[in-house]
């Protein structure tokens, strides 16, 4: 099943047919053949109606939209994804949710970066029902350290290596890929890659939502596009080491809004804490980058299931979730941008 957009029909329709072809249509060679089709397209009845969104993500009634399925909806509201571009989807599945529950997130107890990795990926569903704004965590350490390791486990929450994406593109590139990752997490590989100025305004671009203004071909501003996330970064250098490099401080905003932690357990063993009966640190995240990459894809869309018929109920836990975190961890007298970050 293939939501087609009705404009690519208009002209000589070649987009239209070679999606077709690639899908497997069989049809004569032949502009005459191609106008039948299409005429038959545009003339034929239709009543069945859906809404069509070209963003994933949460849509009206509690529906989320991925570009292979919809979670909720009813039969007289229904929300597919469609898209020009039928390229890349990020969100694949490999395996079962109890597979990927005994291969990758049992090895994640008794490992906090890991925990906060996968419960990042989980968050990120969740800034619609909350109202909160977007944010990132940026885990910092030295090479060999387990780092990519935490983004492959919180990427295979959504799916399969293909949700690992590089600081290194440019800020429109980026602001067109975290239209893919609306509602869900963006996981951001090593840091250093991208130039010091355009780290700190890529932070600014992702956490605030909305991507630069752009101009259609008559002059006018085209309406830009917007996304809610968490994202999940590693480096060498968090982003204040990264803009002084280049002379510059970072902002409190961006502090706040990229929260950085160090990727050192501190149980000499690198980003772990407990190797579950593994030689050596390098065994187990071998280990777990290999199994998050043979199961993956299945626990987001699970919990988005548990979550989308009852959110008031769910953002009331939420309420009370954080009223205890709040006060067991936040020091006394502390600044607001500590309890923003908190």
């Amino acid at each position: 099943t293939w939501a087609a957009p009705k404009r690519e029909l208009v002209g000589d329709g070649l987009g239209f047919f070679r999606e077709l072809t690639d899908r497997g249509l069989i049809i004569a060679p032949g502009q005459k053949t191609r106008n039948r089709l299409t005429e038959y397209l545009l003339s034929s009845p239709v009543d069945r109606r859906v809404t069509c969104t070209e963003k994933t993500g949460w849509h009206n009634g509690g529906v989320y939209v991925l570009p292979d399925k919809t979670i909720g909806g009813t039969p007289d509201h229904e929300v597919i994804f469609q898209s020009e571009d039928s390229a890349g989807n990020p969100y694949e599945t490999a395996g079962t949710l109890a597979e990927w529950r005994e291969h990758v997130s049992s090895l994640c107890r008794g490992n906090s970066r890991l925990i906060l990795a996968i419960s990042t990926a989980l968050a990120s569903t969740l800034l619609k029902i909350t109202g909160d704004e977007n944010g990132g965590v940026h885990i910092v350490g030295a090479s060999s350290t387990g780092k990519t390791t935490a983004g492959t486990v919180a990427g295979s929450v959504f799916g399969g290596a293909s949700m690992k994406q590089t600081w290194n593109a440019t800020l429109n590139g980026l602001g067109a890929t975290a239209i893919t990752f609306n509602d869900a997490v963006m996981i951001l590989d090593e840091l250093s890659q991208c130039e010091p100025r355009a780290a700190g305004e890529t932070a600014y671009l992702l956490s605030n939502g909305v991507e630069k203004g752009r101009a259609n071909r008559n002059g006018s501003m085209k309406a830009r596009r917007r996304w809610r996330m968490m994202f999940l970064s590693n480096g060498e250098i968090d982003l204040a080491q990264h803009l002084r490099s280049d002379g510059k401080k970072v902002k409190a905003g961006q502090g706040v809004r990229l929260l950085t932690i160090p990727a050192d357990a501190g149980a000499c063993l690198g980003l772990f804490e407990d190797l579950h009966g593994h030689p050596n640190g390098a065994a187990f995240a071998d280990t777990l980058k290999a199994n998050s990459l043979e199961h993956y894809g299945t626990a987001g869309p699970t919990f988005i299931e548990k979550i989308a018929g009852r959110q008031n109920e769910v953002a009331g836990q939420i309420t009370e979730l954080r009223k205890q975190f709040l006060n067991e961890h936040m020091p006394s007298g502390a600044e607001s941008q500590v309890g923003r970050a908190a």
